[in-house]
């Protein structure tokens, strides 16, 4: 999936959307925190974008697929325009000549004489179909590639891994929400309340509050590579209760856990599916 660019956008654009709509059949029948009244399109379609703009990202950031091997590649047959080269061929019929030459000068038109083709024909708007008046944008420039992000050690990985995603989202700076200590089974601990890193407020008065990691995909522990991942912490695990609170209680706040790198844990998976919050993980 993802092999080009249209391809990526829509793969991403239907995991956005698909992960909307399992959020609001949690909700409405799961947790029972939101009605069918309250389900709006506006949703889907920032959702939509949000995920094409993270599987087109996902796309450049590992680059394109290399093109296979050409037919001259494949017949041993690679020459520089005007050489004679001498292709291998069938056994010639009696009386043949056994080899001939080819000018590949003489077979190149120039580009005055050839004749120009003419555009294939649009394939039929169905279902399934992605044309250029339906595909949905890049998103917006941003000051690192998701490369660049991903090349930095330390503590300004974090910050630029927040500031990659509010670019391309057209967020705003991290904004806080007051959230009270709760029991239950969602319980809250201290009155800190809750930072979103990447908060995009949407034309009908909600928020998407992303939540950002860029976690290293590798390190090395006793000179050996193992392979990294976004843990179940004590602190992670707050933060999603925090989010199951103000869904709760912020009319239009819709919570998103974006990974840039390492991809989360199982466990963090399944706590993520149980609590209805949408994820997006950017691929290599």
């Amino acid at each position: 999936m993802g092999a080009t660019p249209a391809a990526a956008v829509a793969w991403g654009a239907a995991g956005g959307i698909a992960g909307q709509g399992i959020s609001d059949l949690g909700e409405i029948y799961g947790t029972e925190t939101k009605t069918l009244d309250q389900v709006r399109g506006r949703d889907y379609l920032l959702a939509g974008a949000m995920g094409a703009v993270g599987g087109y990202a996902g796309y450049k950031a590992r680059g394109p697929a290399r093109a296979g091997p050409s037919q001259a590649e494949k017949t041993g047959v690679i020459a520089e325009q005007g050489q004679s080269i001498r292709p291998e061929a069938p056994a010639p019929a009696a009386g043949a000549a056994a080899t001939a030459e080819v000018n590949v000068q003489s077979a190149i038109k120039p580009a005055a004489q050839a004749r120009p083709t003419a555009p294939a024909a649009a394939p039929s708007s169905g279902a399934g179909y992605i044309g250029p008046e339906r595909q949905l944008t890049a998103g917006n420039p941003t000051t690192r590639t998701l490369a660049e992000v991903r090349s930095l050690r330390g503590e300004v990985r974090a910050a630029a891994g927040e500031e990659y995603v509010r670019e391309l989202y057209g967020a705003g700076s991290r904004r806080h929400y007051p959230v009270p200590p709760v029991e239950g089974s969602h319980p809250i601990t201290g009155t800190g309340g809750r930072f979103v890193d990447a908060p995009v407020d949407t034309s009908a008065g909600g928020v998407l509050a992303g939540e950002v990691k860029t976690y290293l995909p590798w390190r090395t522990v006793g000179g050996k590579p193992v392979k990294g991942s976004v843990p179940l912490s004590a602190e992670i695990e707050q933060q999603m209760h925090k989010e199951v609170w103000l869904r709760r209680h912020v009319p239009g706040y819709d919570p998103r856990f974006i990974t840039l790198d390492a991809p989360p844990t199982a466990e963090l998976a399944a706590l993520l599916q149980r609590l209805r919050i949408v994820g997006v993980h950017y691929g290599r």
